[in-house]
C-alpha cells in the first residue's frame, strides 16, 4: 500500500496526476483505497486484469527484481 505523498516521491509525478489517475483507476477496480489515518492505495490482487499485468511485469523483469 502506498499513499499518495509515496507514490510522488517515488515517480516524481505531480499529485494532481497521481489523485486524478488513481480515481480512475479505482472506477476501473485496478485500485482499492482504504482509509486510515491517510488513504492508502494498493493494487486489487481480484481483478483479473491487475494479475496479468502483475505476471506480465514479473515476466519482463520490471517488478520484482531488488532495488539497487
Amino acid at each position: 500500500m502506498a499513499t499518495i505523498y509515496a507514490l510522488h516521491k517515488k515517480t516524481n509525478l505531480k499529485r494532481e496526476d497521481i489523485k486524478r489517475n488513481l480515481t480512475d483507476l479505482i472506477k476501473i477496480g485496478w485500485v482499492r483505497e482504504t482509509r486510515l489515518v491517510n488513504a492508502m492505495y494498493s493494487a486489487n490482487r481480484e481483478n483479473e486484469y491487475v494479475n496479468h499485468l502483475t505476471s506480465f511485469f514479473r515476466a519482463v523483469g520490471y517488478i520484482g527484481q531488488p532495488e539497487m
